[in-house]
């Protein structure tokens, strides 16, 4: 059985697009149980065939639409049957071209919407509402799963009109736990720094880092800093102004993309990592801030059934500025012992519940459901 991944963008191992990346670690791990290939659209490389660092091959295809339409048919046609498509993502052309292609073609395929059919995504747009929407569900509703990255995605997508048998909740993952068990003299440091960290595209809305920055505004003692790109120039516009309208210069600080290394130093320093957003799964950064022993603040939007207080590993908020002022007062009312006790958990958690190998297995076991239909 063969699995072709499709996504718009290019997979990698570090990137601001949490896609690329889940894609990335999803297709190498899924290397020991089936053969992988992953096709995609990228506008920065010529079309072609290459080989990942993981050793899966990556096929470019044009960004233009009619030669992406010829390209994607011709490939299809020399496929063989035992193959399975997941495709990523929801609102592009290319992936309604494709959907439709493998339909006629009868070539079955799965879907990770990464988000896209949450209620509060779709409300964003009146043209998705009225125009876009009912081509997605005719071909969302003729995929054989459509994969959800957390309970409260599944239930989104069951209200778009998909059946609650063909949604299977899967999460996102991490490569390996990077827990380190420092001095305390060190961790004692950490504490007492009151840092907290966002990593993501620092889209307002989506994020909800208008709700955060208010938050900040009533909360003594905090630093935030703000690690990723502005989605927009009206975002960067927004938060700058909310921070000078504030007077915030001195306890949040933007501080651009950071990758690797630089990341990694950055994160471990966090006294907490927060997302606020309101409408995602649960996020790659969230679950890298677990793997390192991070407690984390999230949204309910995020964990629904909070899974992450319950595990004692963070604090779930709702999306609205008293509700997350009164938990980042909670967290200042902790003591040493008690915040040494939630990096334990948190770090406990990403190992349970979300390393990529494991991830792999389930999803695995997804596809072969799928592929007993082939034979």
């Amino acid at each position: 059985m063969k699995i072709i991944h499709f996504l718009v963008g290019r997979p990698k191992p570090e990137s601001s697009n949490g896609v690329v990346k889940s894609v990335y670690y999803l297709s190498k791990h899924e290397l020991q149980y089936s053969d992988v290939e992953v096709w995609c659209i990228s506008s920065r490389k010529n079309p072609g065939e290459y080989t990942l660092d993981t050793g899966i091959k990556c096929k470019i295809f044009p960004s233009h639409i009619l030669n992406f339409k010829k390209n994607i048919d011709s490939e299809l046609k020399k496929t063989k049957n035992n193959v399975i498509f997941h495709l990523h993502g929801i609102f592009s052309i290319y992936n309604l071209i494709l959907a439709l292609k493998l339909n006629r073609y009868k070539i079955k395929y799965l879907i990770s919407p990464h988000g896209s059919l949450r209620a509060k995504a779709l409300a964003q747009s009146k043209y998705k509402k009225k125009i876009v929407i009912p081509i997605v569900k005719f071909y969302t509703q003729r995929a054989i799963k459509i994969r959800a990255l957390s309970l409260a995605e599944a239930i989104d997508i069951c209200k778009f009109g998909i059946k609650k048998s063909k949604v299977t909740i899967i999460p996102n993952g991490v490569e390996s736990i990077y827990f380190e068990n420092s001095p305390i003299l060190m961790q004692k440091k950490i504490f007492e720094s009151k840092i907290l960290t966002f990593i993501g595209r620092l889209d307002v809305f989506n994020k909800g880092l208008d709700i955060l920055i208010k938050a900040m505004a009533e909360v003594p003692l905090i630093s935030l800093y703000l690690i990723g790109p502005f989605f927009t120039k009206n975002d960067e516009k927004i938060i700058k102004c909310l921070i000078n309208n504030l007077n915030l210069k001195e306890k949040i600080f933007i501080m651009g993309e950071m990758y690797g290394s630089e990341k990694i130093e950055f994160l471990k320093r966090s006294f907490f990592f927060i997302y606020t957003s309101r409408f995602e799964g649960l996020p790659l950064s969230v679950l890298e801030a677990l793997s390192f022993g991070i407690p984390v603040i999230v949204s309910d939007f995020l964990d629904p059934k909070r899974v992450i207080q319950h595990h004692n590993a963070g604090f779930v908020t709702t999306t609205d500025v008293h509700s997350l002022r009164d938990t980042l007062r909670q967290i200042l009312t902790l003591n040493f012992k008690e915040w040494l006790k939630m990096r334990d958990a948190a770090w406990r958690l990403a190992e349970k519940n979300f390393l990529w190998n494991k991830i792999a297995e389930k999803m695995n076991k997804e596809y072969e459901k799928i592929g007993q239909d082939l034979i």
